[in-house]
């Protein structure tokens, strides 16, 4: 019996090591078609020249319609690559069927599988870009598969935790994005932190854990509240300790804790007993999908921590100054809202009210400077938190909110997870299919993109209404209400708020909250349309091309609706008259070393409205 089980492992390994492999390579040829091929007319679909030379498991006739080869050229590097697939959209979403076949220059065609292609790709590119290889994108690369491998086979929930997760739909929701987004390279990759901790801490394996606690002086805590928030007060509901007198509750995520604990300031901290270790304690929390947010149903708040883990981009720390953006932006929206009583009934911004931190200045010794001024800003960023209102339990009852990453995505077999909700709509409606697909996106798409629009172009607020930023509720099984998130990276339109309507931001927080309209534009189409409402569409709209066209024309009909509702903006009207939609590079901006902010942008043939 053992033998037995034990070759069932085996099995079951390699089938995930297979499904991360897979995933790994469409998520590559993703971006280097859409980010540096396409742009360069090196893509072809269903080509007629040159086929006599194809390799022959390319030689059986194609399902027509459904099934497509597309060649890439390589000129370069004197070679050409060939795939097989299926479901392709406008935009250059499909599934990928057949393993890529590569032939160079005078030799043969040949199979590549997950490690030789990401070679091939940044070899050719640093050929055609006149670089150096870029050898850290591809370690990224490798850890990003070699993590997938490891969510796909590890499960770490404690029975408490599994039993929450069976009857908390939304944080089961957070939990299940398994893949990470399609369009990027590396997008479960996270350096900095071993195997074991990653096992404890990663929402994908469903985990769960106790906060480390801190007893801290008062007087060494920094807070930013809006309105009648008092975060520091907040905390103190977490867990009932007995503290001494002049001391508050800080906690902390137990990465963090683990990693900073043995610096020469927290330590004298310890020594001088300003701060006081509790321990591990309370109830359990539980990871997001960005990592380091947590969840706990019975508190009011999500708390988002800084996490010194380089996270698919960069390390996610919480910079003071992005905290202080997002307590600002909550507390001038609160205030728009009550002048203007905004007529968006059906979207909720999930309010960040509040942050706390550590700030251990007090303790630097001018006369002998054993501290720094680093070492305080290091602390200050390592031990931040922010909170973010969390959902009620007759939110959670009436609404099911669901993450929308996780709704366009694929689940670990690769079957669209959406499609059980339109189901639910179908049943309940009596509809076909087809029918209750077109009705949810319908819902969807006006829920999302009409507040977004109207909140950058009247407002001058720029949110990123990505999937992962959206969490969608339902009444009737129909997606009727989006909460949007992540304030803390909303910008503003530097022409519409003037600086003396910002006087209580630092000056770093000011240059970081302004963007020009072009700037915001460009981030507003990119989320909205082709983050998320793109991904939607290719999810919902299966193999039928009709569907994705009638899916297209209804983003049409909003964006036409929003113009006669609330007056004609230009880079709407050239949407409409078929302008290009501006994408993100995520692939070529990792791969060139440029900051997230400073990504290139390709633009991306429009599908709204054209034949297919």
């Amino acid at each position: 019996m053992l033998a037995k089980q034990q070759l069932w492992l085996k099995f079951h390994r390699s089938q995930n090591d297979k499904k991360a492999e897979l995933r790994s390579i469409t998520d590559l040829l993703n971006c280097y078609c859409r980010e540096y091929a396409t742009p360069k007319q090196q893509v072809f679909i269903d080509p007629t020249f040159g086929r006599q030379d194809w390799p022959d498991a390319f030689k059986v006739p194609l399902n027509k319609g459904k099934d497509h080869f597309l060649l890439v050229l390589l000129p370069e590097s004197q070679s050409r690559l060939i795939v097989r697939v299926k479901n392709l959209k406008r935009l250059g979403q499909c599934r990928y069927t057949s393993d890529p076949y590569l032939k160079k220059l005078g030799g043969g065609w040949h199979k590549l599988d997950h490690k030789s292609l990401s070679l091939l790709l940044l070899k050719h590119l640093s050929l055609a870009l006149q670089q150096p290889i870029n050898e850290e994108l591809y370690q990224q690369i490798e850890n990003s598969l070699l993590n997938s491998k490891r969510f796909l086979s590890h499960k770490t929930s404690s029975d408490d935790a599994q039993q929450q997760l069976a009857k908390d739909g939304f944080i089961r929701s957070e939990q299940a994005l398994i893949w990470g987004h399609a369009w990027h390279p590396t997008p479960k990759s996270r350096e900095g932190i071993s195997k074991e901790e990653l096992l404890k801490l990663s929402p994908e394996v469903g985990a769960s854990f106790q906060l480390n606690f801190l007893a801290v002086k008062t007087s060494l805590l920094m807070a930013k509240n809006s309105s009648n928030m008092d975060g520091i007060a907040e905390l103190q509901q977490l867990h009932k300790f007995e503290l001494p007198h002049g001391y508050s509750l800080l906690p902390c995520h137990p990465y963090q804790f683990e990693k900073f604990k043995g610096t020469a300031l927290f330590i004298q901290a310890i020594t001088e007993e300003l701060i006081i270790d509790l321990g591990k304690q309370g109830s359990y929390w539980y990871p997001t999908s960005s990592v380091r947010t947590l969840y706990n149903s019975e508190f009011d708040f999500f708390l988002k921590f800084s996490l010194h883990v380089r996270l698919t981009n960069c390390i996610r720390k919480n910079s003071w100054y992005e905290l202080e953006s997002a307590i600002f932006l909550t507390k001038a929206i609160e205030q728009l809202h009550q002048q203007r009583g905004l007529p968006f009934v059906n979207f909720t911004l999930m309010a960040e009210p509040s942050s706390v931190t550590l700030n251990l200045q007090d303790l630097l010794n001018k006369e002998s400077p054993e501290h720094t001024k680093d070492d305080v800003q290091q602390l200050t960023e390592a031990f931040s938190l922010l909170f973010r209102t969390s959902f009620d339990q007759t939110t959670l009852n009436n609404k099911q909110p669901r993450v929308a990453a996780t709704l366009f995505s694929d689940d670990e077999n690769f079957v669209s997870a959406v499609l059980p909700y339109v189901k639910s709509l179908e049943k309940f409606q009596n509809l076909t299919f087809n029918h209750a697909a077109l009705l949810w996106c319908e819902h969807y798409i006006k829920a999302l993109l009409t507040p977004v629009l109207y909140y950058f172009f009247k407002l001058g607020i720029i949110f990123e209404p990505h999937l992962q930023n959206t969490v969608i509720g339902f009444t009737d099984h129909l997606p009727n209400h989006v909460y949007l998130r992540d304030l803390e990276g909303t910008k503003l339109i530097a022409d519409l708020w003037a600086t003396d309507t910002i006087t209580d931001l630092s000056e770093r927080a000011k240059q970081s909250i302004y963007y020009h309209r072009k700037q915001g534009w460009r981030r507003i189409a990119y989320c909205a349309l082709i983050n998320n409402i793109s991904e939607a569409i290719y999810h919902l709209s299966g193999d039928s091309k009709s569907q994705e066209q009638k899916m297209w024309q209804l983003v049409s009909q909003t964006i036409s609706d929003f113009q006669q509702s609330y007056g004609d903006e230009d880079e709407l009207a050239d949407l409409l008259n078929g302008g290009s939609i501006p994408c993100k590079c995520n692939f070529m901006t990792r791969l060139l070393k440029r900051a997230d902010k400073a990504a290139d942008y390709v633009e991306l043939s429009n599908p709204m409205g054209e034949q297919f």
